[in-house]
């Protein structure tokens, strides 16, 4: 049982390790001088946010979306008629601060879940592109010039942009989190679509061609990583997707406010895995696509079953010189990981709002373990809810304390957006 779980958790540590390589040595930066009719509007865009009990943060994310550089978008609050009243009030305000620009869609009676409400949000929509944004998101209202350039260049079918997690005075398992999100999303980012993997989409700063969207069906509605799912049947169709990340025009959303609440978001994004996993379709996708994906799928039950296996194996077997040979790997190389974390935490951009000193390189190596408990807490919760049936749906809350990057946002609230210009830059 010792050897089996060394051997797991040696085999996920190598693969992040390739990952985190990858985000270190990845290098942000613009896209290519953009083509020459970059100036003018190509696509019309219906922005959807989602919201759900989500009165505190709803109206400075929408009164931010509002004022991105595009003449033909629409921001569209989808509330819940039944929800409180605090989020319907909040996103009918943004309305009527911004009237033709911000709009209120009421999910239909009975739908509760954020695929279901997407998908009655999509079907009455004329734009060419979806995109899709958290309650708590603080969007660059630069960003979609540049979405709409990428997909123009690259004729793309869905385009994941890049999201921060950030927290106002990050505590130990915020500053992993955080770590974590910049690491994910360096080390999926491309230049161009990738046709040899999985292009992972997110359920934040995400677009979409509207007629693609369609044709493969939309958001299931039972499924809790609505994301993945997504991501899969794009893959099987064939669809254009890439990953795109510059710092200036990240998507900033905050990191869940205690661990508690962590541990049910990681809950929904592992049982929502499980759920795509039990399925058979991934069977079908090209191997070097398949492997890849079955990685992504298999993290939950290998981190619920392989971290107390190890914990419990060691505290059973003792501290002979075999079993420490034993647990050595997967050691070093989680030394190793954690190293190259700090690396990536030392380089976030200021805009970010995260003060990084001594202390926090010092918290993300004290409780380096603790987080890595709290992950196996999330799938070992996964595999119960699987194992009971339990399906509902656990909602990450979200809080008024903005980060010190929100005057990013909240700054660019009270000047006009910057226009730009066709040739790369913002005016």
């Amino acid at each position: 049982m010792l050897g089996a779980a060394a051997a797991i958790m040696s085999f996920g540590s190598l693969f992040k390790l390739h990952a985190l390589l990858r985000a270190v040595s990845y290098r942000p930066r613009v896209p290519d001088a953009p083509t020459p009719d970059a100036a003018a509007t190509r696509f019309s865009f219906a922005l959807l946010v989602p919201a759900h009990d989500e009165p505190d943060v709803l109206g400075v994310a929408l009164r931010g979306l509002a004022l991105v550089d595009h003449p033909e978008v629409e921001i569209v609050a989808v509330v819940d008629p039944a929800d409180d009243g605090g989020t319907l009030a909040a996103a009918r305000q943004a309305a009527s601060l911004h009237p033709g620009r911000v709009s209120v869609f009421l999910e239909p009676p009975g739908t509760h879940r954020k695929p279901a409400a997407l998908n009655a949000a999509v079907a009455g929509r004329t734009q060419d592109m979806i995109g899709v944004f958290d309650a708590d998101g603080l969007v660059s209202p630069d960003l979609l010039r540049v979405v709409e350039d990428l997909f123009a260049r690259h004729d793309l079918d869905a385009l994941q942009t890049g999201n921060q997690a950030v927290a106002a005075k990050p505590n130990w398992y915020q500053l992993h989190n955080i770590a974590e999100y910049r690491w994910m999303f360096l080390s999926t980012a491309t230049r161009r679509p990738d046709s040899h993997r999985v292009v992972r989409l997110s359920g934040n700063s995400v677009f979409l061609r509207a007629e693609t969207l369609r044709k493969i069906g939309g958001w299931r509605p039972d499924q809790l990583a609505e994301d993945c799912d997504l991501s899969l049947r794009l893959a099987l169709a064939r669809a254009r997707t890439m990953t795109w990340y510059e710092d200036s025009l990240v998507t900033i959303e905050q990191v869940p406010p205690g661990p508690a609440s962590f541990v049910r978001q990681r809950t929904r994004w592992n049982q929502g895995f499980i759920q795509v996993l039990r399925g058979s379709e991934w069977v079908s996708l090209p191997w070097r696509q398949r492997l890849g994906f079955l990685r992504v799928l298999l993290e939950a039950p290998a981190r619920a079953l392989a971290l107390p296996a190890l914990l419990l194996g060691v505290g059973l077997a003792g501290s002979s010189l075999a079993n420490l040979l034993i647990v050595a790997p997967p050691t070093a190389l989680g030394i190793l990981n954690t190293g190259l974390l700090t690396v990536i935490l030392s380089r976030l951009p200021e805009r970010f709002g995260v003060r990084v000193r001594f202390r926090e390189h010092l918290k993300l190596w004290v409780f380096a373990p603790a987080f890595q408990g709290l992950l196996s807490l999330a799938a070992v919760r996964a595999l119960w809810r699987t194992a009971r049936g339990d399906t509902a749906w656990e909602k990450t809350a979200h809080t008024t304390v903005l980060p010190a990057s929100a005057a990013f946002s909240q700054s660019r609230q009270e000047t006009p957006a910057p226009r730009y210009d066709g040739g790369g830059r913002s005016r």
